[in-house]
């Protein structure tokens, strides 16, 4: 559900004088102190337009620059992704608040909002037309125009105009790619500043291609119904982002545990999963990569001459997910993603396919799920497809998402037969 204090019954009092007389004058307040704090703190440096020269180079195409600035400002580092710090271990590092940026450049440091009025100020050095927009939160709360508390805006990001595009960017959020926004703030509203004042905006929702998890399974069946091969998961976008800021709490025997455990959820009861290396943890711009060593005892059933497999590898995730028929609250995901399963399964020799599992495809307008199976060279071939495009979904679209989720929860169901041949069971009747 969306965050449980937006459903909670409050009373505020609000002091002051005119400025908290409406919603209206409230908000054009705070755009107008918010304009003039930010732009104070951008100034015009020579420090800034020397590092902007100095990252962007001869560069020419407007966006290779913009990347090359963004990459600057994200190498800075960054303390909001650090431990936090008492006021002795602040003064014993000899860490020093941002204040504007000719002293970010100095420091070479900063806090999150920090780097994002650096990436400001570098564009703006290098002749982009760039502000800053203070975001809301909706992991917390949901912004409320009638609720006249600056609070609500949490976090500073950068918009930069690109060849006649407006673009929201983060280079603040510790490995954030170049074009995504950290899913709290993506489709929440937001105040755009400058000079003038500020005017409300909303920072658009991610897409399905924002955030997709690729999982392939190379098999092999043996006669006893058991499987053994490896798993690669390729993660990208929101997905990535947010396993990268995550391993930031943790050690590597901590991260290594908690990807095993993530894709032991995804396996049939009895599996084991081993680790055997990871790509990317400190990348922006590149997936993120994960192999595994997997075994699943008992993954098939045995019926005599049969062997019972499930078609796909991985266990569907909706299990628990919408079991009641009614709903009272609206229906809140994290970001739209998209889910891709490949699995290839070797067969046991001595069998045939029998009966093949059935494909399935169904599609509403904000979702998509596709399931294809083909049998060749002695393997059975899955390819599954679940795309998401949306976040907030009102108490009315229950009925619609728990049937969709339901089907896929079937469908993700679906098994092969597999037969074993007259010589094999010939021969195997033969042997002591």
């Amino acid at each position: 559900m969306p965050p449980e204090d937006d459903y909670k019954p409050q009373i505020r009092f609000y002091y002051g004088g005119k400025e908290v007389s409406s919603p209206d004058t409230f908000w054009a307040t705070v755009g107008k102190w918010l304009g003039e704090i930010t732009e104070r703190q951008i100034g015009n440096y020579k420090e800034v337009k020397d590092l902007a020269l100095q990252a962007a180079g001869s560069e020419s195409d407007p966006e290779k620059k913009l990347r090359k600035l963004y990459a600057r400002a994200q190498q800075l580092r960054n303390i909001s992704f650090e431990h936090s710090r008492g006021l002795e271990e602040i003064k014993k590092e000899g860490l020093k608040p941002g204040g504007n940026l000719a002293d970010v450049v100095k420091h070479g440091y900063g806090d999150h909002n920090d780097i994002n009025r650096l990436f400001v100020g570098l564009a703006r050095a290098a002749g982009f037309d760039a502000a800053m927009v203070w975001a809301s939160n909706r992991e917390t709360t949901s912004f409320r125009n009638e609720i006249l508390s600056v609070r609500q805006l949490d976090s500073a990001i950068a918009t930069v105009n690109l060849n006649g595009k407006g673009l929201f960017l983060d280079p603040g959020t510790k490995y954030c790619p170049f074009g995504l926004i950290l899913w709290m703030r993506t489709s929440v509203p937001a105040m755009a500043v400058s000079k003038g004042g500020g005017v409300l905006t909303t920072i658009p929702a991610t897409t399905p291609d924002d955030s997709v998890v690729h999982r392939v399974a190379n098999m092999s069946l043996d006669a006893g119904g058991s499987l053994k091969g490896e798993l690669t998961l390729e993660l990208s976008g929101e997905e990535a982002l947010e396993h990268r800021l995550d391993a930031l709490q943790t050690d590597e025997t901590g991260r290594a545990k908690e990807f095993e455990h993530e894709i032991l959820k995804l396996l049939p009861s009895g599996a084991s999963v081993k680790l055997q290396d990871v790509q990317g943890w400190q990348e922006s711009e590149k997936p993120l990569i994960a192999r595994f060593s997997v075994e699943v005892p008992e993954f098939a059933s045995v019926a005599r001459k049969r062997l019972i497999v499930p078609a796909g590898v991985f266990q569907t995730q909706t299990k628990n997910a919408f079991v009641h028929e009614m709903r009272t609250y609206p229906i809140a995901f994290p970001y739209s993603s998209t889910e891709l399963d490949d699995t290839n399964i070797k067969i046991p020799p001595g069998y045939t396919l029998e009966s093949p599992a059935h494909p399935y495809q169904m599609k509403l307008y904000y979702a998509t799920y596709q399931t294809s199976f083909t049998f060749e060279d002695n393997r059975i071939k899955s390819k599954r497809i679940l795309s998401l495009n949306g976040v907030h979904f009102g108490p009315e679209q229950y009925s619609q998402l728990k049937g969709f989720f339901n089907v896929v929860q079937v469908c993700d169901g679906a098994q092969a037969v597999l037969q074993e041949s007259e010589a094999a069971n010939s021969k195997k009747q033969d042997q002591p």
